[in-house]
């Protein structure tokens, strides 16, 4: 779906484009890494996790060339703006489809601590306030980056004319 969305991004211009293609890495880097992790954890190599860790990673480059190839060949109908719907509705899916698994995370955490109920509350307390404050603060980029969108889109635009070109 990456790849599918950052060729779409592209296709409607260069700085939604960059910024699809900035967005999804500060998704992808931490997301790799855990994988990497879990696959050491389930008893793979080093080379065997990096391995299955780059394979998944050439999908992103295949679903970007799929989604230019569907884009610019007309038999079936479809545009950029498919493709990024597609992309933003795949990640609502994934984000919203995680919050019952994170509360629920969040409980078991709490119930398998020690200590007097006080400190059980504060602990929950505390986690369930930076959970919250992560949500905040991805609506709060989004907020400050429609503000400034048109800022932005002229930096974009300047910096691609003055290192690519």
């Amino acid at each position: 779906m990456d790849g599918a969305g950052i060729a779409g991004s592209f296709q409607i211009s260069m700085p939604v484009g960059l910024a699809s293609v900035l967005s999804i890495c500060l998704h992808e880097i931490p997301q790799e890494l855990s994988d990497y992790g879990i696959l050491l954890a389930a008893g793979f190599t080093a080379k065997k996790a990096l391995f299955f860790n780059f394979l998944s990673g050439v999908f992103s480059v295949v679903g970007c060339l799929f989604g230019l190839l569907i884009t610019n060949n007309n038999v079936l109908n479809v545009t950029e703006t498919h493709l990024i719907a597609l992309n933003a509705g795949s990640f609502l899916y994934i984000s919203t489809s995680m919050i019952p698994e994170v509360l629920n995370q969040l409980i078991e955490n709490n119930d398998n601590q020690e200590g007097d109920d006080k400190s059980l509350k504060q602990s929950f307390t505390s986690k369930l306030i930076t959970a919250i404050s992560g949500i905040t603060f991805g609506i709060l980029m989004m907020h400050i980056i429609g503000i400034y969108e048109d800022t932005l889109n002229d930096f974009t635009k300047q910096f691609v004319e003055f290192y690519l070109k």
